[in-house]
């Protein structure tokens, strides 16, 4: 019969006479109740093994069975053999003696089982173990296997009773118990912090005044028994601390078959001082649902369950703070009623629910009854006026993919069973739309190098959002509003202002070298740079790298300066992450780096989204592998190793929205949910070129545009003026041009002033070689005077080779330094490509201009080209003297062919770029003069027709026409 389960009879008795008495009367009934016992408990080992343990936790299975915490050792010598971790041996190789492992038991005769770890006191030892008659036959701690001193047990020596002692090394005993042989029982032998020792039999402490000696150093734990052939020692289970700090055992789910009324739960446990234990309980109608259901705890031994369910679950949480001892549960049962039959009771209500359609709307109802009620969830489209069933919502929890359409519905639940039905009370749905949204480029088309924008598009006015754009997060973005700007140059950690303090050293060995870095923006990493000393030669060859060691992509160096900063692009730029660690490496041929040590020691370098770790953010910085591969080696020294980094993809760009959250927590993602490309359009540039170099004034001059880079048509802004729809390579007309002689120097100009002041104390003769590109006059000199002497110079052109002056002026000084004329009384004609010697003397004391090596190489500047220098020392004359300093005189040229030079200062392109310099570039067009004839005649009187004339033209001009009374002659002079 079941416990609290109603049993009705009737009791009838007869005699031999066949009289009959029956109490009571049909169809009366007596009825009793069998007494609730116990529905459900674990007492024995294998009830505890049923459960569940975590690594904090063990079922012990002798004594009937308990759960404890793990202590560090325990064996349960479930095998065959010798267990993991222990080694066993015969004592003196006596014939006959085993060791035998069976039925969870370990058994020794003329041999013993150790531990091979050592413990250290504060370590308690807890076995049970079943002691004969035999001698000698110990448990507990020796100072090595071969059983050498120190050594404190639990057996029995030589005295051949019927004793158990607590023994030590030091021949002290005491007796632990005279009944204790040929049965097992639970021994404990505690070795306290302090080195002594105490002693327990079934859990009771024992009283062991003689063992007085203690032990500070390891030892190990040690079964025993001596000499073969004799009664055996057995060993059922063996465990030593420390215990772990916690751990929680789960019992099975119990069923009981119906729904019962769950009253007391009790428990028999052992909770030493400073351990606790907590039993928790859950309940549930379904082996399933009971595992998503929260415990509760029971707050007492005997406390009531209060629950009604037909399943039922318990938990017990173990703990200690010392860890020398452990709780342990001996068993644990609960009572159970059955319920009377009943009309359902709601106990939970559906609740209202905002959610973000397309997610999962879960509702769930329960309640109590007997019998158990069935349920049916409903649905209401109208504020509850009017309810219809939901085909196949009969579980305590209803779930559903909710759409738009769902937005205000509300549900309930209504239970029902043979006494009754009950509605749960309603719930509704509240349902906020999935964020919906676009992004676009403000300009579609920008320039390299530029700058550009996105926006949002579409969703509410009302609603700011969060966006994942290329894996970048952007915060509170209104509809319509620009929330980032990018750029598509590039950017790099050092840019051009890297100084390391070795540009070249080498360890004489080819060598990786390289830089950890992290971008706090996600982008494209285009290439990489390097620092280069002037010894770094060789092959040179690039790589990025992920922190896990893979090559992400390689690109060797071509085109190298001598030294400084090298760059290199890869052939795809590389996708990187925001806020991950890479690696840029350059592999160097021959061995040759830059470093500045302990550079990184105390901290990185950041510039705009980059940085270069400071060493130990994340392992060393910077980093080498000798012979190249991936560089694992380092410290903190800088190699000077850089990246090329653009936040975008500069071959025209596509940014992809990925996500979208509205301030609901409603959110939107897609692969992509919108996507906006830009064009990258490239910045004009070209060479502007003369069609003709030469052209006469008043000529249209024709000029051409080759366009470098950009599409056209261009337009153009040469000198000020704007010449649209210009093709490359197709010239186009200037205007005409206009002669205007040059008058120039080669380093004569507003600013400019000499070298410093040089003293020969002596008088000399400072002079510069120099020819002009086309015919012109020299009309002086100019030249540098330093300090404030007034002193009388002269100066002087020469015709190179020829020690007569061509002309020569004097200028008397004042008391300034500066630049300083001297005019000839007429110009002088020179021939354009014949050199000329321009010079001036410098009186005693001989101060004058100097810039050592200043024409070691020849200077053109437009018409003219100082090639050399020269002087005359002492004294005046021809200067024949070669030098390669500058001496800072100049001459006064005016040319007899007008040059027009053309400033290209700004290109627009037709995909609207721009590229504007100072200039961007320049050509020049010599002019020549148109000439002006001048007509004389012996004739006093009315030229007519056929009347000889003579006419003049100017000096040098030949070949050219006339025009009289409508004949056309040619005039050769």
């Amino acid at each position: 019969m079941s416990s609290g389960t109603v049993y009705y009879f009737r009791v009838t008795s007869a005699d031999a006479s066949a009289n009959a008495e029956t109490e009571p009367e049909a169809p009366g009934t007596l009825q009793f109740m069998m007494p609730s016992g116990p529905c459900a408990s674990d007492i024995t080992a294998a009830d505890f093994n049923a459960g569940t343990t975590d690594a904090g936790t063990i079922v012990i299975p002798d004594n009937n069975g308990s759960v404890s915490l793990k202590p560090a050792v325990t064996e349960e010598f479930s095998g065959s053999s010798v267990p993991g971790g222990w080694s066993d041996a015969i004592w003196d190789g006596q014939s006959g003696a085993i060791t035998t492992y069976s039925s969870g038991q370990v058994t020794v005769n003329g041999s013993h089982l150790s531990y091979n770890t050592p413990v250290s006191p504060g370590t308690t030892l807890e076995f049970t173990a079943t002691f004969t008659a035999g001698n000698f036959q110990n448990i507990g701690f020796t100072g090595d296997a071969a059983f050498n001193n120190p050594w404190i047990v639990i057996g029995r020596g030589g005295a051949g009773d019927n004793n158990v002692y607590a023994r030590t090394s030091n021949n002290q005993s005491d007796l632990l118990g005279s009944d204790l042989l040929n049965t097992p029982h639970l021994y404990k032998i505690q070795w306290l912090a302090n080195g002594s020792f105490s002693f327990y039999v079934d859990g009771v402490l024992k009283s062991t005044p003689s063992v007085t000696q203690t032990v500070n150093t390891n030892m190990l734990i040690q079964i025993s028994d001596y000499p073969a052939g004799g009664v055996e020692l057995g060993v059922d289970r063996i465990c030593a601390t420390p215990y772990a700090n916690n751990g929680s055992f789960t019992s099975r789910i119990f069923d009981a078959g119906v729904p019962k009324n769950w009253g007391a739960a009790s428990w028999n446990a052992d909770t030493p001082s400073g351990t606790s234990m907590q039993v928790s309980v859950r309940t549930a109608s379904s082996a399933i649902t009971i595992l998503s259901q929260p415990w509760t705890v029971i707050a007492t031994n005997g406390g009531s369950v209060g629950a009604t369910a037909q399943f039922i679950q318990y938990k017990a949480d173990l703990a200690t703070s010392n860890t020398a001892v452990t709780p342990v549960l001996s068993d644990i049962s609960f009572t159970c009623s059955t319920p009377e039959n009943t009309a359902p009771v709601v106990t939970t209500d559906p609740a209202t629910q905002t959610l973000c359609a397309g997610s999962t709307a879960g509702f769930t109802s329960s309640a109590t009854g007997n019998p158990a009620p069935a349920v049916q969830w409903q649905v209401s489209t109208n504020q509850g006026n009017n309810w219809s069933d939901i085909p196949g919502a009969v579980n305590g929890t209803y779930s559903f993919v909710t759409a738009n359409g769902d937005a205000s519905k509300q549900f309930r639940a209504v239970w029902t069973n043979t006494n009754g039905t009950q509605n749960s009370a309603a719930a509704t749905l509240h349902l906020n739309e999935i964020p919906q949204g676009t992004i676009a480029a403000v300009n579609s088309t920008i320039c390299t190098g530029g700058n550009d924008c996105l926006a949002t598009g579409c969703g509410e006015w009302w609603c700011a959002y969060t966006m994942v754009v290329n894996g970048n997060t952007y915060t509170n973005v209104n509809p319509g509003q620009t929330f980032t700007s990018f750029t598509t140059g590039e950017q790099s950690i050092w840019g051009s202002s890297g100084s390391p303090a070795n540009p070249s050293v080498t360890d004489n060995q080819a060598i990786e070298i390289g830089t950890k870095f992290r971008s706090a923006q996600s982008g494209y990493i285009t290439g990489i740079r390097f620092y280069k000393g002037a010894t770094n030669t060789g092959t040179h060859i690039a790589t990025l790298w992920n922190s896990a060691g893979t090559s992400l992509a390689t690109a060797t160096f071509t085109a190298e300066t001598a030294s400084g900063w090298q760059e290199v692009r890869f052939n795809t730029p590389v996708a990187i992450q925001a806020n991950t660690t890479y690696i840029a490496s350059y592999y160097s041929q021959n061995g040759y780096f830059a470093i500045s040590q302990n550079f990184f020691a105390g901290a990185g370098v950041t510039n705009g989204p980059l940085t270069a770790l400071q060493a130990g953010v994340d392992g060393a910085n910077g980093i080498y592998k000798y012979g190249g591969g991936f560089p694992d080696q380092g410290g903190n020294a800088n190699y000077w190793v850089d990246v090329l980094y653009s936040p975008v993809n500069c071959s025209n760009p596509v940014f992809d929205l990925t996500s979208i959250t509205a301030t609901t927590g409603c959110t939107n993602t897609g692969n992509p949910l919108s996507s906006t490309t830009v064009t990258i359009s490239t910045p004009p540039n070209g060479i502007l070129t003369a069609v003709n170099p030469t052209v006469c004034e008043n000529l249209p001059v024709s000029l051409n545009f080759h366009a470098t880079s950009g599409t056209g048509p261009f337009t153009l802004t040469v000198n000020g003026n704007t010449y649209p729809g210009i093709n490359s390579d197709q010239p186009f007309n200037a205007g005409n041009a206009v002669y205007a002689p040059v008058s120039m120097g080669i380093f004569y100009g507003p600013g400019v002033t000499g070298g410093s002041q040089n003293v020969d104390n002596t008088s000399t003769e400072l002079g510069m070689k120099f020819h002009a590109s086309v015919n012109g006059t020299i009309s002086g000199i100019r030249f540098y005077k330093t300090g404030t002497d007034v002193l009388n110079y002269t100066g002087s052109i020469w015709l190179n080779g020829n020690t007569t002056a061509l002309a020569t002026g004097a200028y008397t000084s004042d008391n300034t330094n500066g630049w300083k004329q001297i005019d000839f009384a007429s110009p002088v004609s020179i021939t354009a490509g014949t050199t000329y010697i321009v010079s001036y003397f410098s009186p005693s004391p001989g101060y004058y201009a100097y810039t050592a090596n200043g024409l070691a190489a020849p200077f053109t500047n437009s018409l003219l080209t100082a090639e050399s220098s020269c002087y005359n020392q002492p004294g005046t004359g021809y200067p024949a003297s070669p030098s390669v300093a500058k001496y800072w005189v100049d001459p006064v040229f005016t040319s007899a062919t007008a040059i027009s030079v053309f400033n290209l200062t700004d290109i627009s392109s037709a995909g609207g770029c721009t590229n504007s310099g100072n200039p961007v570039s320049t050509t020049q067009v010599l002019v020549n003069a148109v000439p002006h004839p001048a007509i004389s005649s012996s004739v006093n009187t009315p030229v007519c027709t056929n009347t000889n004339v003579v006419y003049s033209t100017e000096a040098g001009k030949t070949n050219y026409q006339w025009i009289l009374d409508g004949m056309k002659e040619q005039i050769t002079r």
